[in-house]
This record gives structure tokens, C-alpha cells and sequence, in this order.
């Protein structure tokens, strides 16, 4: 939606974007976050998408969509030797 309403540009989040999911988290989950919580949330995601996605392409290892996570096939337990 934000980025619908144009609150998104050159790949970063606008003020107003932040703000409403800062409004809208807060009235969803009863809970008192400011965007500085969201900013370093999104920051966290980020890293850890960014190092699923590299141990997804090891060799070795698979990404089981159904679980949404890595796995080794029993013929690959090796990869846990280095």
C-alpha cells in the first residue's frame, strides 16, 4: 500500500510510510513502537534474508518451501563436516 502511495523512492522508505506502519503495528498488536524500532527491525530482515539466501545456494543444501527453511538431504550430511 505505502508503496502504492508513491512512499517509497530511490529504494528507501519515506517519513510518512514508517509512520504508518508505526500506527498501524501499534494499533494491531496493542504495543507502543516507535519508527526507530520499525527502522531497525526492516534493517534485521534485511541481514537475515540477505544470509538465507546465501546459505540457500550452498551446495548441499536445499530450501524446503512447504517448512520455509534450510535443509540437508540425509545423502548430504557432509556439508556439516567443515
Amino acid at each position: 500500500m505505502q508503496i502504492a502511495q508513491g512512499n517509497k523512492e530511490d529504494g528507501y522508505w519515506k517519513e510518512v510510510a514508517y509512520q504508518a506502519a508505526v500506527e498501524y503495528i501499534n494499533a494491531q498488536l496493542i504495543l507502543n513502537l516507535t519508527k526507530d524500532n520499525v527502522k531497525n527491525r526492516l534493517m534485521a530482515w534485511k541481514l537475515h534474508f540477505a544470509i538465507i539466501t546465501d546459505i540457500k545456494y550452498q551446495s548441499g543444501l536445499v530450501w524446503d518451501e512447504a517448512k520455509k527453511k534450510v535443509v540437508v538431504s540425509a545423502d548430504n550430511h557432509h556439508v556439516w563436516d567443515a
